[in-house]
């Protein structure tokens, strides 16, 4: 699953989270339990509702799947409908007016919460303006002493909420893009190879089951990071183009040898010792001796003479020992 796939589950969550809250906040407004029954806000729920309601219909009929915008745009309708519910309550002059300002500005801090859930980093900016502007504007009206003394908090609060909301979109935009960047490095590295990307998988799994000296490569695959993961594209580049060079100069450079003798040419090059060709090759240990023992009759090579000396030789390359 990729980072924006992530993401994007992310924010269906939160969507729907957040409708089910705003479904239960509606009817909870609507009872009188989050503030009066006058007809000035049941005209208001009301109208938020219808909103939401014509938002919903809109995206289902032009198939609008941008979860960002849809989201904020719910959440900055919730924050504007309480906002206007705390000065119409400022105005009221009812007794309870501290009281229900001090529960709206919870609903704000869970408004914030869903928006930083949903990594909406410019609308967790304005949720947070509106409440503390709403706040001071309700606290200045009524002048109340514990309103006043209550606005550092909800300053703090909110700007707490506006910095983890930055960091949280910082982060998500660096994963995305370093994700996006390995994905185009293993494109390079998979059309290099000649392998799909299911092939590539298989390699790796194959790799877990085998041999002990693969343990190298596992320990790499397993803590690779992106400058790791660079040196080991490149890396892979080089020895494969470097295969290619010597397998190609054995086949043509020694004609005389068979497919078979040439790959077994090549392990030779590499340094492998029998043990490692029977593994390799998948052959007895007996074929291979045969084999060898052909390629030395053919270079004309006495039993003192090295082959693998004789094949560098007849190729031109040097080799380490």
């Amino acid at each position: 699953m990729t980072g924006v796939e992530i993401i994007n589950r992310q924010q269906r969550k939160v969507l729907k989270v957040s409708n089910i809250f705003n479904t239960i906040g509606v009817g909870l407004n609507l009872v009188g339990i989050m503030g009066a029954q006058a007809p000035i806000h049941i005209i208001l729920i009301l109208s938020y509702f219808f909103i939401i309601v014509c938002l919903s219909v809109k995206e289902y009929i032009f198939k609008d799947t941008n979860l960002r915008y849809m989201i904020g745009w719910r959440l900055l309708l919730a924050q504007l409908l309480i906002c206007i519910k705390m000065v119409l309550f400022v105005f009221s002059n009812s007794p309870n007016t501290s009281l229900m300002i001090t529960t709206h500005m919870a609903v704000f801090t869970i408004i914030l919460l869903f928006s930083l859930l949903a990594y909406l980093k410019c609308f967790t900016y304005i949720l947070s303006l509106i409440a503390i502007v709403s706040y001071t504007f309700c606290a200045y009206i009524i002048n109340s002493h514990d309103m006043w003394r209550n606005l550092p908090i909800y300053i703090l609060l909110f700007s707490v909420g506006v910095f983890l909301s930055s960091m949280l979109t910082r982060g998500i935009s660096a994963v995305l893009s370093d994700n996006e960047k390995y994905k185009v490095d293993m494109q390079e590295a998979l059309a290099t190879l000649g392998m799909t990307e299911n092939e590539f998988n298989a390699y790796i799994e194959l790799t877990k089951k085998n041999k002990k000296e693969n343990k190298v490569t596992l320990d790499i695959f397993n803590i690779i990071g992106d400058r790791a993961r660079e040196m080991l594209k490149q890396n892979v580049i080089h020895l494969v183009e470097q295969d290619k060079i010597v397998y190609d100069k054995v086949g043509e450079l020694i004609p005389e040898f068979t497919p078979s003798e040439v790959e077994i040419a090549k392990l030779i090059i590499e340094g492998k010792k029998i043990g490692d060709m029977i593994s390799i090759l998948d052959k007895k240990k007996s074929n291979i001796t045969c084999q060898r023992t052909k390629m030395r009759v053919k270079l004309n090579l006495s039993t003192e003479d090295n082959l693998r000396d004789a094949i560098l030789k007849r190729v031109n390359i040097e080799q380490p020992s």
